[in-house]
């Protein structure tokens, strides 16, 4: 009872855990430790009983991190000796703690490992046995080692990471195998995840030049399998092709926003001016018991409307807007059909749509004309009114709002939230519309809400990692001629999406196809002319542009789509036209399939 639990939910629990039985077969025995495996309320209970453990007066220097049923103890000194003493002493005073609360620890599952050369020469015990130096530990999904550079972690991930490259090389062949979909699918699911994980953790350990060239040297074999290109493709085709930014800055970039997100830490890419919107601390939300939901109704027409805006009460219309890159909020209040007041507010450029319509929501609590007992309040944001009515919600504007209604309820007046359908031409709803967009025009004023959303800050995080991307793109020496077809990164991402990659595809896009100058380059061939012109070299460039043999085809395409040849070479000028990109790809799949023909040694 020490936690404040409420005493009907302790006696429900205290019930819950009497008179346990577990029964197999014929076989009955009582139970009265433990929670079932897989339950919902076990990793409650669990908390519940593991939360008392930072209650142990600890000896000065130590602390105790838990995550479930993972301990780390935390001990420094500065003398070896007080430092034994001390670390021994707290895990004398844990194992005591264990034996209280009917839990063991075992010594073969405990490890140590020191930090510096002094801090590696203690010797420490768990019941009279004594715990092993470790150099590195997995803690959490994290390798640990006693320099703590995470270089160790780096070759964890590397390790698994050419695992998956090894199994993907079982189920995927140049003819047969996985859907490229699938395994760039199993790419985004897995491998990305792996080599991501805790990156805000260890992500400098990717910056000397060796360690970074091998997670990327792994993570282009794995995308060449899944796109089922020829091994010999560059780093730069692949990415490209794949539309899949290179791992080291993917890290990067993770980094960066875990280290805000979660760590709390300052972001470096961002004006000192700015505040990042932080969640609130689930500690500070109201207790469970006082958390009455506030439902909303969804209005069904206009003469739905109508009849609850004529009755006396007052209703406010709130509404969001962004246009141009600025933000905007208002909200319009009426009663009995008639306007009596209306606000709007430019909010910082940064600011969502969401933040905005939940703004309006905000400020409309806030500034009700009159006392009365019952006000009504109008969105077309069906996303703000359910984060309205999740209780267990921390956006900070969101615990704002439920704690106005909270206010308002305890004075006698009942708050009561309407969805009405946005752009139904509802003249009220179209006022607030018209006001929030009036707003994006107009200056910031100091009551307006300036914090930047995580979304936003991802948003910023991913442009950059795009525009380091594409630098690295433009100054490669490798890929020319897959640039050349994909000139930017949304050039790569709407063809992935519209059209996709296979086997052909992916050889005409990187070059790297059965065409006699590829097979020259590898010492395939003695020459690499092609057979329309004993001195031109038989490329893709050629094949695809300047090749006779496919002059009829080339001629009927170009002509049916008003293009000029060299446009052939442009993605971005075929993606432009739905049939064009029918007859691009028909066209370059008949120059494949034609190669083992004309290529034919007489």
């Amino acid at each position: 009872m020490s936690k404040q639990i409420r005493t009907n939910l302790y006696s429900i629990i205290t019930n819950f855990l009497t008179g346990r039985n577990v029964k197999i077969d014929n076989y009955t025995r009582s139970n009265n430790i433990g929670c079932i495996q897989g339950s919902i309320s076990g990793p409650t209970l669990w908390n519940i009983l593991m939360d008392s453990i930072f209650e142990i007066d600890l000896p000065q220097g130590c602390q105790i991190i838990a995550f479930a049923d993972d301990l780390l103890l935390l001990a420094h000194d500065k003398e070896p000796s007080n430092l034994a003493s001390r670390t021994q002493q707290a895990i004398d005073s844990i194992i005591e703690w264990g034996n209280e609360k009917q839990l063991t620890f075992s010594a073969t599952k405990t490890y140590i490992m020191g930090f510096s050369e002094l801090a590696r020469t203690i010797n420490v015990k768990i019941n009279n046995q004594p715990l092993a130096m470790k150099n590195q530990v997995k803690y959490l999904g994290i390798v640990l080692d006693q320099q703590l550079n995470f270089k160790s972690h780096a070759e964890y991930v590397i390790k698994k990471l050419t695992n998956l490259y090894n199994m993907l090389s079982r189920l995927v062949r140049p003819n047969w195998g996985l859907n490229p979909d699938i395994s760039r699918l199993i790419y985004r699911m897995i491998a990305e995840p792996i080599a991501l994980y805790g990156a805000s953790i260890w992500h400098k350990a990717r910056k000397p030049k060796k360690m970074a060239k091998r997670i990327l040297s792994i993570q282009r074999r794995i995308l060449v399998k899944a796109c089922r290109g020829n091994n010999t493709m560059s780093y730069t085709s692949t990415f490209l092709i794949s539309n899949i930014a290179p791992i080291d800055i993917k890290i990067k970039e993770r980094a960066a926003m875990e280290s805000t997100k979660i760590l709390g830490r300052r972001p470096e890419n961002i004006d000192r001016t700015i505040e990042l919107e932080s969640p609130v601390a689930v500690t500070n939300l109201p207790h469970p018991g006082k958390r009455i939901i506030t439902n909303y109704l969804m209005i069904t027409d206009h003469n739905d409307a109508d009849r609850r805006i004529t009755n006396n009460k007052i209703s406010i219309f709130t509404d969001g807007s962004k246009m141009d890159g600025q933000t905007g909020a208002a909200y319009i209040i009426t009663k009995n059909q008639q306007p009596i007041d209306q606000r709007k507010w430019r909010l910082a450029d940064h600011c969502s749509v969401f933040q905005a319509e939940l703004f309006a929501i905000k400020m409309a609590l806030l500034h009700q004309p009159e006392t009365t007992s019952e006000i009504q309040i109008f969105s077309d944001s069906k996303s703000s009114l359910d984060a309205i009515k999740d209780r267990t919600n921390c956006h900070p504007l969101v615990v704002d709002i439920n704690n106005r209604i909270d206010e308002l309820r305890e004075t006698g007046t009942h708050v009561q939230l309407f969805w009405i359908k946005a752009h139904t031409d509802y003249i009220w709803n179209e006022t607030a519309d018209r006001l929030a967009k009036e707003a994006t025009l107009e200056a910031i004023t100091p009551e307006s809400y300036n914090k930047m959303p995580m979304v936003s800050y991802k948003l910023k995080c991913r442009n950059q990692t795009n525009s380091e991307w594409t630098d690295r793109t433009t100054e490669a020496s490798t890929g020319r001629w897959t640039t050349r077809l994909i000139p930017d990164l949304t050039t790569a991402a709407k063809w992935q999406s519209r059209v996709g990659i296979d086997r052909y595809l992916t050889q005409v896009l990187s070059n790297h196809g059965a065409t006699r100058h590829y097979l020259w380059r590898f010492k395939s061939r003695v020459d690499n002319a092609c057979p329309c012109n004993d001195q031109q070299p038989q490329t893709m460039e050629h094949l695809m542009l300047d090749c006779p043999i496919w002059a009829d085809l080339r001629h009927r395409i170009t002509t049916k789509h008003n293009i000029q040849t060299d446009d052939l070479a442009n993605l971005e000028t075929v993606l432009r036209n739905k049939d064009l990109v029918e007859d691009w790809t028909s066209y370059v799949r008949l120059i494949m399939d034609g190669l083992a023909h004309i290529n034919r040694e007489p």
